[in-house]
């Protein structure tokens, strides 16, 4: 598919099982940047949004 918009960054994550900001939190940038559609622009939207919530990505990610 596409990756255009936003809407097919939601896709993804929610193929990858993220479907809340307690999945995303879960997650570094490892596991997000290996993920279809999320370059380094997203992941910093993604960052900005969470930091916003007081929240940040995982700096183990998944394997932990």
């Amino acid at each position: 598919g596409s990756c255009a918009g936003p809407q097919s960054v939601r896709e993804t994550l929610r193929q990858e099982g993220v479907n809340t900001l307690g999945d995303l939190e879960r997650l570094s940038e490892k596991d997000l940047s290996g993920m279809q559609c999320i370059g380094r622009t997203t992941l910093r939207d993604l960052s900005v949004q969470l930091h916003a919530r007081g929240l940040v990505l995982s700096r183990l990610g998944r394997g932990s």
